[in-house]
């Protein structure tokens, strides 16, 4: 009977309040922090002292995870507005609810406990009905997408250099905890396309983002696959009738960098994505640069669709 809130109280618990005792001690002396916190001078020593060792080890997945580094920069703000014990207590619970749906926690939870059937839903219960149908929904259907790709044996033509991977999110998303794609991408297995693990919440940074923000402009636009790009591959989408834009790869790293949308997204880009039809997908190819390989970027409302619709390119290969 080891629940994952076993890995909540003994990792993310001991994480977070090192990490906000380093945070406020940069700004004050650790008897002020100790105060903002409620604890003793002392327990903030050790706070410090069990991070310290966190990150000389190495291993611990929660210091990277951004919907872990976005809780401690919002219990930061609240600890400065001196918000209640129940806001704090809030925001930590909502957090910790993400990560076990499909997220980080769920996955070291499996990890820990392989005797635990693909799927598990047993600490689910307590949770918000409709919360926890919305984030089954997406891992499921971008399950039901992985499933297409590895029965298409010519997809594994359209895999890139820096392997595949897709992403679904979740209705109205603000950061990438609302994304779910495949952890460590889908890689290519004697010929064939393979994901190595099932989906996962916030395991995806460049294709993640990128999502969010052409989803600021269309919020009807919840799915996102690379493909490999070349002359061939642009001449079977032109020939599908899908709509395609070239942008140079400057353009996506300004995106990934955190640039104004606003800025990035200029008129013409702003038409093509007003007029592309919201029943089949659309691609902005990234046209590459010194080192950087070209991409094929496809969207659309669906994770399946997607996987549909490139599997018959991969099929005029």
């Amino acid at each position: 009977m080891r629940p994952p809130c076993e890995i909540i109280v003994q990792e993310l618990l001991p994480l977070l309040r090192g990490l906000i005792a380093f945070e406020l001690t940069q700004k004050m002396t650790q008897q002020e922090a100790a105060e903002r916190m409620g604890v003793s001078q002392p327990t903030i020593s050790t706070y410090l002292k069990s991070l310290a060792r966190a990150q000389e080890a190495g291993e611990e997945e929660f210091l990277d995870n951004p919907s872990v580094q976005q809780l401690v920069s919002t219990l930061l703000q609240q600890i400065e507005q001196k918000a209640s014990a129940e806001d704090l207590i809030q925001s930590v619970c909502s957090t910790c609810v993400s990560l076990r749906i499909g997220g980080l926690t769920c996955r070291k939870h499996y990890e820990l406990f392989p005797a635990l059937s693909q799927g598990c839903k047993a600490c689910l219960p307590a949770i918000e009905k409709d919360f926890t149908q919305a984030r089954q929904k997406v891992l499921s259907e971008l399950a039901e997408a992985v499933a297409l790709i590895e029965a298409e044996p010519s997809f594994v033509k359209l895999v890139p250099e820096v392997l595949l991977n897709i992403c679904l999110a979740l209705p109205s998303p603000k950061t990438i905890d609302d994304v779910a794609a495949i952890p460590g991408r889908i890689t290519k297995i004697r010929g064939l396309t393979k994901a190595l693990l099932p989906p996962e919440f916030g395991v995806s940074q460049h294709l993640a983002k990128l999502l969010l923000a052409i989803n600021h402009f269309r919020n009807d636009v919840l799915s996102i696959i690379a493909i490999k790009f070349n002359p061939e591959i642009k001449a079977i989408i032109e020939v599908m009738g899908i709509p395609s834009i070239e942008r140079a790869n400057s353009f996506f790293e300004a995106l990934l960098e955190g640039s104004a949308v606003e800025k990035q997204i200029e008129q013409e880009l702003l038409n093509f994505l007003t007029h592309a039809s919201a029943n089949k997908p659309f691609v902005i190819f990234n046209t590459g640069a010194v080192g950087i390989e070209p991409i094929a970027y496809c969207f659309s409302h669906s994770a399946v669709l997607l996987a549909q619709f490139c599997s018959k390119i991969a099929k005029k290969l």
